[in-house]
């Protein structure tokens, strides 16, 4: 891995999806609730902040994905060695 200190922030985004899918778990019981039931359920509430934390979960993980790649992206470009960099100048099929 050329980048192992980013190893804890993608685990921190993997963590993240899996909370997320459980708040979204949590939302759509919540919604069945509502449909099941009454619409003024104690769930209605409820749906609504595991909603809210479902998408800060995944715009925050989204952020922090395309700003480390953004990060990454410059240190990669920068170590092409010259076969590879001059290949892929030249827009060839050389064998890398």
């Amino acid at each position: 891995m050329k980048h192992p200190i980013w190893l804890p922030v993608c685990q921190v985004v993997a963590w993240s999806a899996w909370i997320a899918g459980a708040a979204d778990l949590l939302e759509n019981f919540g919604l069945l609730q509502q449909l099941i039931a009454s619409p003024e359920t104690p769930w209605t509430e409820l749906t609504f902040y595991a909603a809210w934390v479902k998408f800060i979960l995944i715009g925050s993980s989204f952020v922090t994905l395309i700003l480390l790649s953004l990060v990454s992206g410059r240190h990669t470009d920068a170590s092409f060695n010259d076969e590879t960099g001059s290949a892929l100048s030249r827009g060839g099929n050389a064998e890398l």
